[in-house]
């Protein structure tokens, strides 16, 4: 009985041991990935402070774009109805334009072709 009360409290202490080391080397990692965040975020704040004068620039731009993208969608139809008329114009139906005469393409084959260009059309 003896024995078995020694040995017992033998694994207990190697159990114990086991799990103090392992809670230790976790503490230890857990140490380490604080410090690599807490350097990110020194960096990121660093990269905050230096990028601060490009913000008024930026939003200039952002308006800019937009204020293009809407002069855009509202030249897109206007774009539209002249390409008919060109077809129209070049003797094709409307919205097709015929393609190659003995010496080249139409006018308004090379104006289709910009405005699908222009328009990934």
């Amino acid at each position: 009985m003896e024995l078995l009360r020694t040995v017992t409290a033998v694994y207990g202490a190697a159990l114990a041991a086991t799990l103090a080391g392992g809670l230790v080397m976790m503490a230890v990692y857990l140490r380490r990935i604080g410090v690599a965040l807490a350097d990110a975020r020194a960096a990121l704040d660093e990269i905050v402070v230096e990028t601060a004068p490009l913000e008024e620039h930026l939003r200039r731009l952002a308006g800019a774009s937009a204020d293009w993208a809407e002069q855009l969608g509202v030249a897109r139809p206007r774009l539209a109805r002249v390409e008919r008329t060109l077809a129209v114009a070049a003797g094709g139906r409307e919205g097709r334009l015929r393609v190659g005469r003995a010496n080249g393409p139409t006018r308004g084959a090379r104006a289709r072709e910009w405005v699908s260009r222009l328009f990934g059309g």
